[in-house]
């Protein structure tokens, strides 16, 4: 009996592998509107990579990269790049 326990605990652990949180939509729209006072209805948004965005409303543009801290899925978030233009 011990085998299939083994078993059992490899397949339960190997559901978790390849899960990775990630900040989402709703977040991004909710933090691209608050960063340029913006409507939400507003915002146009680009992938750019897997954790990078460009966001654009209201006569502004900035890229957005995903935040990810150790709490999982809440601790995710989206964090306004500096403008390559800025010192």
């Amino acid at each position: 009996m011990r085998p299939s326990w083994r078993l059992l605990g490899l397949g339960l652990a190997a559901t978790g592998w390849g899960c990775t949180p990630h900040a989402t939509q709703a977040q991004l729209r909710a933090t691209a509107a608050r960063e340029f006072n913006c409507p939400a209805d507003n915002l146009r948004y680009r992938t750019l990579d897997e954790r990078s965005r460009w966001v654009a409303g209201c006569g502004k543009s900035a890229t957005f990269r995903e935040q990810c801290g150790r709490e999982g899925a809440e601790g995710c978030s989206w964090e306004r790049q500096p403008d390559p233009g800025d010192p």
